[in-house]
């Protein structure tokens, strides 16, 4: 801290500035850990929603417009649009932006309004600001998301290549199924992860080993 303080004077001393020296601090200063952590900018659009499937219309039909859009965004609660004009400036560019004065409030109009039908040839497709920059920056190449709602059959063999040699076998009840792997050397069946029963088909081969794909 000493240090510091030396070179500040110093610095004032070659800019001729010496008054200033007298608003210069003394001392080592206070402990850095006893400093206010620092502001920090919060980047987040938790009020606002991007609403697209909007009409494109001319500047003289806008004001029209946006008095329709108004009673539909005004439900939610008080709120500001914003619905640019296209690089022309000729008519809107299909879209409004809309920020609302609480989160909870773009919430609702988000889950409300994503769907809604406007007309029989504009229906809203709305999400929260925050999305947008994912949505419109998704990578060239689609990668379907893994769950227990997709999967594939691209080799339905697969269990018979285990590399530790275990059998599968099915128990089904009414609605619930269950399916487990046979491993011989832990002498107990090692349940396998919850595949919902309309995913699952079976029949048995000549070995009589259910076969599950």
């Amino acid at each position: 801290m000493r240090d510091i303080q030396e070179l500040v004077c110093r610095e004032l001393e070659d800019l001729d500035e010496e008054d200033l020296l007298d608003y210069v601090s003394e001392g080592d200063g206070e402990p850095l850990d006893s400093l206010e952590a620092p502001l920090t900018l919060d980047e987040s659009f938790k009020c606002t929603i991007f609403v697209a499937g909007v009409p494109k219309v001319p500047k003289e039909k806008y004001d029209r417009l946006m008095g329709v859009l108004s009673k539909v965004f005004n439900k939610y609660g008080e709120n500001e649009k914003e619905m640019p004009y296209n690089a022309e400036g000729t008519e809107t560019e299909g879209c409004v932006i809309v920020t609302f004065k609480r989160p909870e409030e773009a919430s609702a109009a988000q889950q409300a309004l994503d769907g809604m039908s406007l007309d029989k040839k504009h229906t809203f497709k709305v999400v929260k600001f925050d999305d947008f920059n994912r949505i419109t920056h998704r990578e060239d190449e689609f990668r379907p998301q893994r769950n227990l709602a997709s999967y594939s059959r691209a080799d339905f063999r697969s269990w018979l290549m285990d590399k530790k040699c275990r059998e599968q076998f099915l128990l089904r009840y009414q609605t619930e199924t269950e399916i487990y792997w046979h491993d011989t050397t832990i002498g107990r069946p090692t349940r396998y992860p919850f595949v919902p029963s309309h995913f699952v088909t079976r029949h048995t081969d000549p070995r009589g080993v259910v076969v599950l794909f």
